[in-house]
């Protein structure tokens, strides 16, 4: 028998979900010793880059407006502060298995979208460096 047990180290951070085996003996209910965890995505490190991006003001230095441009193009920078050495592959399995894409609202992004959106940074380049600059 398999039981889900809600695990909170944190209160901030999402739940972890442990899977528990256990074993009936007689009237008697025996537990397994090992926990496996059934997914749990990786937060802490999100959190806590996603909040020194946030409190810099890093969004409104690359675009005062909010867009889905900037909001790839501020998960493509976390992610790369989160992994410095994956490659643009490795780094959208990065996506996956941490909080990142879906705390950026950017879970579904594709390739393509991800191209257009550096594009996209390119062209405000010279405005962000004014900003900087300031």
């Amino acid at each position: 028998m398999c039981h889900a047990h809600r695990h909170d180290p944190n209160r901030k951070s999402r739940p972890a979900y442990l899977l528990r085996e256990s074993v009936r003996e007689g009237k008697r209910v025996a537990v397994a010793d090992g926990l496996e965890v059934i997914r749990s995505a990786h937060h802490g490190h999100v959190e806590a880059v996603t909040t020194a991006m946030r409190r810099l003001g890093f969004d409104a230095l690359i675009d005062a407006r909010r867009s889905r441009e900037r909001d790839l193009v501020v998960a493509m920078v976390a992610g790369r502060i989160i992994a410095p050495q994956a490659s643009k592959l490795a780094m959208s399995q990065a996506w996956a298995v941490t909080t990142l894409a879906d705390d950026l609202g950017v879970a579904e992004a594709h390739e393509d979208e991800l191209y257009d959106a550096m594009d996209w940074l390119i062209e405000r380049q010279e405005a962000i460096e004014k900003r900087l600059a300031k």
